[in-house]
């Protein structure tokens, strides 16, 4: 939403006793006039009335009013001009003015926004200099009676300090053509010299602008009649300092200066070198630490131009000056270097907070006070009424019901967040609203709008969709899990039933539970809001382990139930859900020939021996089915001595639900890797090859990354033994699935051999052997500790 034209075009009146408050309650009146876009580049303004050619005339922007006041300059004539024009955004239009300052150019002219007033001082005729001090009103000029001015000059350079209420004035030339180096304040009663040691050269015909962003008036440029000057300087109100500017416009003088504060900006137009035999058709920009000279396309070259900022359009206007053509009479706008925008973080739902979010220039963010508007949306432009604004922050106008959050300062990093609690009241909903910034500097009572508005409209709350995580899912007992409201929707109550008896155990949003018994639990949320409620069930979502752990020598792996998609489309068919309903322990690595030297006192393995380096810590091979199922039982007889086996487990060979469960963990690609496997990844292919082993050879257990569940070699190194007997696989959901009694026994997880590829090694890959005597190098195991299955 733009702010728009002046006020004189649309009748209103404004006294100049005008409070800072109805100064905001004007700038939100001014959206009911129509807008005109920003130029992107300069671009020429044709209206059907300008003033006439001239060039070092005067002119500033009224903030209250919205437009650009422009006074005098000169023709080349014999008497100099002492009209009043007026730019609204769209026109210039004449002022009638009774009483005026005598005509004139070279004078200095500023706003001040304290007072609502443009001020006018000095400023030459063919018959001298004056030294007057005059006031513009929006309605008639009023000179100022004073006990103290600056001395009469003419082309001195001055701008409005807004922190500090007082117009600054440097410079000029005095009746005789002497440079002058003196700095003046006015503050509405009396003109005050400041001391100034250290102050810029003296210099008349500089360009000057108020840096609203780093509070500091700027001074570029200028001449003392023998040479032009190029250098730019900044005055905070006590000293002058001089900027480094590592690039900078050429040095020169009668250039035009203003500041954007909506980019945090000051633009530079034109001037002229020292004769005035060469005009500059150039703009630069400065952001505070460095010039930077604007592209595009460029009004002509000129000197004596007026350059003013129009912030309600967010452009800058300069028109006028003269070059060797001659005087002229041209207008044109420059539009803004940055944008301020609004967007819809969480959109509005009735019973809930909306968030918006105000992009801003960072620079230009220094002590702005900022508002997010929310109003319904009208087919044309409307007031935005806040009368009297009789408080700031949240408050309500009665005529549109409209919405302000809560202001804030912005922090000068470039984005605000604003919440704004749309009421409980189901009848709003499906109602289409603007959202707007409001974003007020306090200093220099300057408004910015964002350049789009947030179109939303309002949504129905729908009732709650429960959900929540668990952590940890599983652990022995005690086991202290902490649950996690995740349900959408905006619940305002909680119940929870954390072993899905029916009875409630907590109604916080996020409660943590001890699980003092072993077993499988699943847990129930309720959530509700006011208009509606929904639940979940989670099975087996906490798995509470028996207390009895594996011997740590053994390294073995917790292994949580769970449900997952066992085969794979043209591999091992039908694909078909499994579900495992107990927990379980898996060994992380395959027995090694020393874990099964030291229990069965033998090792059969064929790498081993001097040609095999780290054989102890290779996997045991060369080890039949029931060799393999001869060990689990010896372990299991030894272990439960040393009462490290619960009830109703036994340590075995994993069924082949329960190793493809392993081995996945949690994937559903072709291996657990991902969609390939690489030599980097597992031990197969015989990717060991050497020369005393050409087609493969072992390796160290754990030498290549685990998978999710923290095991390894579950691709390669060798086959291990599974516990069922082969059967073409079901369609169907299964729970627990086991197979004994037929013909041969698996292994799965391929092997080092040369002719196991990677195909061979897929976690859904399935082979047998036909007697469970026979061994191979190839093949090997990895024990489980589980619930007890007999084959």
């Amino acid at each position: 939403m733009n702010l728009r034209v002046g006020w004189r075009a649309a009748g209103v009146v404004m006294q100049p006793s005008t409070s800072r408050w109805f100064v905001l309650l004007v700038f939100l009146h001014a959206a009911t006039l129509p807008s005109l876009l920003p130029a992107q580049s300069w671009v020429q303004r044709v209206t059907p009335a300008a003033p006439s050619p001239r060039n070092r005339t005067a002119a500033t922007h009224d903030l209250y009013r919205g437009v650009t006041t422009l006074f005098g300059g000169y023709d080349g004539g014999s008497a100099a001009l002492a009209d009043t024009w007026e730019h609204n955004g769209l026109l210039w239009l004449p002022c009638s003015t009774p009483v005026r300052p005598s005509g004139r150019w070279g004078h200095a002219m500023a706003f001040d926004s304290k007072r609502g007033r443009a001020v006018l001082f000095g400023g030459v005729d063919a018959g001298g200099m004056f030294a007057d001090t005059w006031e513009w009103d929006g309605f008639s000029w009023t000179q100022r009676a004073l006990s103290s001015a600056p001395p009469a000059r003419g082309f001195a350079a001055m701008a409005y300090d807004a922190v500090r209420g007082v117009c600054v004035l440097f410079g000029g030339a005095s009746p005789n053509l002497a440079s002058l180096a003196d700095t003046w304040e006015y503050d509405g009663v009396a003109w005050t010299q400041r001391s100034t040691a250290g102050a810029p050269s003296p210099r008349y015909r500089a360009a000057c602008a108020w840096d609203e962003v780093r509070r500091e008036t700027l001074v570029f440029g200028g001449g003392d009649g023998a040479q032009v000057l190029g250098d730019l300087w900044a005055w905070n109100g006590a000293t002058w300092s001089q900027k480094a500017t590592p690039t900078a416009p050429s040095s020169r003088w009668d250039a035009a200066m203003a500041f954007d504060g909506n980019c945090g900006r000051a633009v530079l137009l034109g001037g002229a070198d020292a004769t005035w035999a060469a005009d500059y058709g150039d703009s630069w920009a400065w952001d505070g630490v460095a010039w930077t000279q604007i592209g595009g396309s460029q009004p002509p070259a000129r000197h004596g131009a007026v350059l003013v900022h129009d912030v309600q359009r967010r452009q800058f206007l300069g028109a006028l000056g003269r070059n060797t053509a001659g005087f002229r009479s041209d207008t044109w706008a420059l539009g803004p270097s940055c944008s301020r925008s609004m967007a819809v973080v969480v959109p509005p739902i009735v019973g809930l907070t909306a968030r918006f979010r105000y992009d801003y220039p960072a620079a230009a963010g220094n002590q702005h006070f900022c508002w997010t508007l929310f109003t319904p949306r009208q087919p044309a432009a409307f007031a935005l009424p806040i009368p009297g604004m009789p408080t700031i922050g949240l408050c309500r106008v009665d005529l549109f019901n409209q919405l302000l959050s809560q202001g804030t300062f912005l922090d000068g990093s470039g984005s605000q967040q604003a919440l704004l609690p749309i009421p409980t009241n189901p009848a709003v909903t499906g109602f289409q609203f603007d959202v707007q910034s409001l974003d007020l500097d306090l200093f220099t009572l300057t408004l910015r709008w964002a350049e789009n508005d947030a179109e939303v409209a309002t949504a129905m709350l729908q009732p709650p969709v429960a959900n929540f995580t668990s952590t940890p899912a599983s652990g022995n007992a005690p086991l202290l899990v902490q649950f996690t409201d995740t349900s959408t929707n905006s619940p305002t109550s909680w119940q929870w039933d954390f072993d899905n008896d029916g009875v409630v155990d907590s109604t916080q949003q996020n409660p943590s539970w001890t699980y003092t018994q072993t077993g499988v639990y699943a847990v129930r949320l309720t959530v509700a809001n006011f208009v509606g409620s929904g639940s979940v069930t989670r099975q087996s979502c906490v798995v509470v382990f028996v207390p009895n752990q594996p011997n740590p020598t053994l390294n073995m792996v917790a292994i949580a139930p769970g449900t997952f998609q066992m085969g794979q489309v043209g591999v091992a068919e039908p694909v078909h859900q499994v579900t495992l309903s107990q927990p379980f322990w898996m060994g992380r690595c395959e027995v090694t020939q020393a874990q099964y030297q030291a229990l069965m006192g033998s090792n059969p393995s064929t790498f081993q021996g001097a040609l095999a380096p780290n054989a102890a810590q290779r996997p045991v091979e060369q080890v039949s089915w029931t060799a393999a199922r001869a060990y689990c039982q010896a372990l299991t007889t030894g272990e439960q001595l040393a009462g490290r086996v619960p009830a109703g487990y036994q340590y075995r060979l994993p069924t082949e639900a329960e190793w493809e469960y392993c081995c996945r963990a949690g994937t559903t690609t072709s291996w657990n890797t991902g969609a390939s496997l690489g030599a980097g990844q597992a031990n197969f292919a015989g990717s060991l090859a050497s020369s005393t082993w050409g087609n493969g050879q072992t390796a160290v257990v754990g030498s290549y990354a685990p998978n999710a569940f923290g095991l390894h070699d579950m691709h390669g190194n060798v086959a291990e033994w599974c516990l069922d007997s082969w059967q073409q696989y079901a369609p169907g959901p299964v729970t627990d699935p086991f197979v004994t009694g037929t013909f041969g026994r698996n292994y799965r997880g391929g092997s080092w051999a040369l002719n196991d590829t990677a195909a061979s090694c897929m976690s859904a890959a399935r082979n047998s052997f036909a007697f469970e005597f026979l061994s191979s190098n190839t093949l090997g195991f990895r024990i489980v500790l589980a619930p007890i299955r007999n084959p």
